[in-house]
């Protein structure tokens, strides 16, 4: 119990934060509730300084009682969020999350000025006007003040880092879905640069995701109320955290992880990219030598969730009063049972 870790994972809509043991046993979690700011733009943006107050918040409540027990911080977060800030790293926008879609306002522009197809083969990524060169391209273009007034470009872990020691660092899974990343050397690949007029100063250094990156400030962890230096290891991206935690590594394995969507990914030892101009599937880097190539199913938990409301008229598990005394049944278990009534079965 002398040395624990401090996880934290970034969400679109939540923080969580953890104590773990070196076994991996999980001994607090607790999650709150990020704001996630909209308009009538398309606009989807977490205020950075909001952001960096609920993480000092979640992490003092679940460090209570831990204080001096802590030795390594680990963060996850979300892919494709953006916020530009300025020479002296004050951000010019809020965070801009992956639920923005105001960058699809000058997305045909950019296709026209690139060849995706070049840029597939290059980062991995599919064209989506998510990603942080599409956003970048977008203030570019758009919010021109801001695009010339912006020295550095972050992602959500990107900023929490800078916040927490005080140099912007960034690792290769969150970096490979920005789209500016080469997937074959994980450096910043000087063909999307180019077509955004910025260079690799702009963007943080890239620090392997298993390799300590530095101690979290003095001023941080004062505000933590941590007793003693805490390292910071960059961790993977939200996705890629899961995939780790339910065995992506072992050989022969693939991994779903099922929400309103699915993603469908196996961890290999080099990139793969679609050989359809399609450009169906991701390579994002995973972590130690690996990389975690897969893709998305856009209908997966929110079929499920339609069969339910819809078809089978169920009950949610919240409001089902047999939810104490049953384990509820897979729905291929609803499905196979033929003649059922399938109300009965409390899932």
């Amino acid at each position: 119990m002398e040395n624990l870790i401090l996880s934290v994972d970034i969400g679109t809509t939540n923080i969580k934060a953890g104590i773990i043991d070196p076994e991996g046993n999980i001994l607090r979690a607790k999650t709150s509730e990020l704001e996630v700011e909209r308009d009538e733009t398309g606009k989807a943006e977490h205020n950075p300084e909001k952001l960096f107050s609920n993480f000092i918040s979640i992490c003092r409540d679940v460090l209570n009682g831990y204080e001096d027990k802590i030795v390594l911080l680990v963060l996850s977060s979300y892919q494709f969020g953006l916020i530009p800030l300025d020479k002296d790293f004050r951000p010019l926008t809020g965070l801009i999350t992956l639920l923005d879609i105001r960058p699809r306002e000058t997305f045909d522009q950019l296709a026209r000025k690139l060849d995706f197809e070049e840029l597939y083969r290059r980062t991995g990524a599919p064209p989506l006007f998510i990603s942080s060169l599409s956003k970048i391209y977008w203030l570019k273009r758009k919010r021109k003040e801001i695009f010339e007034n912006a020295r550095y470009f972050l992602s959500s872990k990107d900023y929490l880092l800078l916040r927490l020691l005080g140099k912007p660092y960034t690792e290769p899974s969150i970096a490979s879905a920005t789209q500016l990343m080469n997937i074959n050397d994980l450096k910043w690949d000087a063909y999307p640069l180019d077509i955004l007029g910025i260079n690799e100063g702009y963007l943080p250094e890239i620090a392997q995701s298993e390799e300590i990156v530095g101690k979290i400030s003095p001023e941080v962890r004062e505000s933590l109320g941590l007793k003693k230096d805490v390292y910071v290891l960059p961790g993977v991206y939200d996705g890629g955290a899961i995939g780790l935690g339910i065995g992506a590594m072992g050989d022969s394995v693939g991994v779903m992880n099922i929400g309103t969507t699915a993603m469908l990914r196996i961890a290999y030892p080099k990139p793969v990219i679609d050989k359809d101009k399609k450009m169906r599937f991701q390579a994002y880097y995973l972590c130690s030598n690996k990389w975690f190539i897969g893709g998305a199913i856009n209908n997966a938990g929110v079929v499920l969730k339609w069969l339910r409301d819809n078809l089978f008229d169920l009950p949610t598990m919240s409001s089902h009063p047999w939810r104490r005394r049953f384990k509820p049944p897979t729905f291929s278990s609803c499905l196979s049972s033929r003649g059922r009534d399938i109300r009965r079965l409390g899932t």
